[in-house]
């Protein structure tokens, strides 16, 4: 009976809760958001982002092609090529699509740390994020690394998510992501190491 009054007391604290973290959470969104597009424009084209520039005006055999050659994989800049169709050749319009992954890497980090932890956790976790001068510069700049960090987290959260329930699309969303981050950055394989690690010394444990 007491068990019983202490689940319904949570539950009907759970829904004004849940908007509480949603109203912060969509705020720390709006932030993130509004310190990557703050002068954007402001920094010149460096010789990496012309390159990445260059490659996406060529088509995807060229591009992959080039790819093959340099030191980077190819999924960030056939995903430049297909963006460059919409936002054109200025500055602002090429580096928007990191500022879009930036944002995303920020709601991708709340929730993996709700997923490990709570939604206190998430939040912070997003905040930090959303506020840190890596993850700005990162988010503007026509490079591939703040996607590769928006995939390195998906991944992580994916993992989480196998190990609590194991569903199909959660396998599905760590195989994805995973293997995306592999076509972005090739120090992606680090997080597969660490993934893989850590799933051994849980299992050690059990």
């Amino acid at each position: 009976m007491i068990e019983q009054d202490i689940v319904t007391k949570r539950q009907a604290k759970s829904p004004p809760y849940k908007a509480v973290t949603l109203a912060l959470l969509v705020a720390i969104l709006l932030l993130a958001f509004g310190l990557r597009v703050y002068r954007l424009e402001a920094q010149s084209v460096w010789w990496d982002e012309g390159l990445a520039a260059w490659a996406a005006r060529q088509d995807l055999i060229s591009s992959t092609l080039w790819c093959a050659s340099d030191v980077h994989p190819p999924l960030y800049f056939w995903m430049l090529h297909f963006w460059r169709l919409v936002s054109g050749d200025s500055e602002f319009g090429l580096r928007f699509l990191s500022v879009g992954f930036g944002v995303l890497a920020v709601a991708a980090l709340y929730r993996l740390g709700y997923a490990l932890a709570d939604r206190p956790t998430g939040i912070l976790a997003a905040l930090l994020l959303a506020t840190a001068r890596f993850a700005l510069w990162w988010s503007q700049e026509m490079r591939m690394y703040i996607l590769a960090a928006l995939l390195a987290t998906l991944s992580l959260w994916g993992l989480a998510r196998i190990w609590r329930r194991g569903q199909t699309r959660d396998w599905a969303l760590y195989v994805v992501s995973t293997i995306a981050a592999l076509y972005t950055l090739y120090l992606s394989v680090s997080v597969l190491v660490i993934e893989n690690l850590f799933v051994l010394l849980l299992l050690r444990r059990r």
